[in-house]
């Protein structure tokens, strides 16, 4: 289940990339070009640290992480 629930993230995730190009026309007359990019850029940097900063969770080892448990088929 929650790999049906993290393909629909991403999908809706990615597909509202596509709206950029019109939130960038719309709002032209409001802003220039470059204020408009360095906005996006700064958007962008925003997802990226929110990324970086919750995808550490999921990391072994991480105190929030899931649990490493040793295979207790392997023997030493």
């Amino acid at each position: 289940m929650r790999l049906v629930v993290a393909a629909a993230v991403y999908q809706s995730t990615t597909s509202s990339g596509f709206l950029t190009p019109l939130l960038l026309t719309g709002t032209a007359g409001h802003a220039s070009y470059p204020a408009l990019l360095i906005g996006m850029a700064a958007v962008g940097v925003l997802c990226l640290a929110l990324t970086g900063t919750h995808s550490r969770r999921h990391l072994p080892g991480h105190p929030a992480g899931p649990e490493t448990r040793e295979d207790s088929s392997v023997q030493s």
